[in-house]
């Protein structure tokens, strides 16, 4: 071998170590489990189970949006089958956020616009397309529910959609779960996790035809 030279085999493996690590992060695109990092298959599963620590530090008493909130999240505990979710929706926006160990202060905003496509190779197609809070993202079924599981991103006004990012803990990313609660109603539970600090938020969409 002459100086200075490296063997053609000795180049060849450094480039395919150098690919090595983005293989490795490489996910199905059509498999949320997959895509999901750890704090947001948490917020997607929190249905049913993880209902009652949030139902529980909603004052019942406190306000019209802590009510509705409530009455949202005992509606479900008991989902009904999806059917046809696609189409145009009335949506309406109710935030919590805890204050404390004991309760939450909950915020619900006048309804907007959303939309939901017709089912892709992967899953479905949501967003919310007014207001100036906005979410899109996709809807993948969940195996042995009749749920959805939400991958997507936050975005504020007329920002560019975002897109879920499997690979960081993105500020945009937003996850969560849909469920139908009634014939022409639909429910988004998103983001109910714990905050750096260990206090949860949630925030709900509430769809309605």
């Amino acid at each position: 071998m002459s100086k200075g030279k490296f063997p053609v085999f000795l180049v060849l493996a450094l480039a395919l170590a150098a690919l090595l690590p983005r293989q490795a992060r490489a996910v199905d695109p059509c498999d949320w489990d997959s895509q999901a990092r750890p704090a947001d298959y948490e917020a997607i599963m929190v249905l049913p189970d993880g209902l009652d620590e949030i139902i529980d530090r909603i004052p019942a008493q406190s306000s019209e949006d802590a009510r509705l909130a409530l009455g949202l999240l005992k509606r479900a505990r008991h989902s009904l089958p999806l059917g046809n979710i696609s189409g145009q929706w009335r949506i309406r926006s109710i935030q919590g956020e805890q204050f404390g160990r004991d309760h939450y202060m909950v915020f619900a905003y006048p309804a907007f616009r959303a939309r939901i496509d017709a089912a892709s190779q992967c899953g479905q197609f949501f967003q919310k397309t007014t207001g100036s809070q906005r979410r899109s993202g996709y809807l993948y079924p969940i195996a042995g529910r009749d749920a959805m599981a939400f991958l997507g991103g936050a975005t504020v006004n007329d920002d560019p959609l975002m897109v879920y990012d499997p690979d960081r803990d993105s500020p945009s990313n937003t996850a969560g779960q849909l469920i139908r609660i009634g014939a022409n109603e639909l429910l988004m539970v998103l983001d109910a996790r714990p905050a750096a600090e260990g206090e949860r938020s949630f925030e709900l969409y509430y769809l309605q035809k």
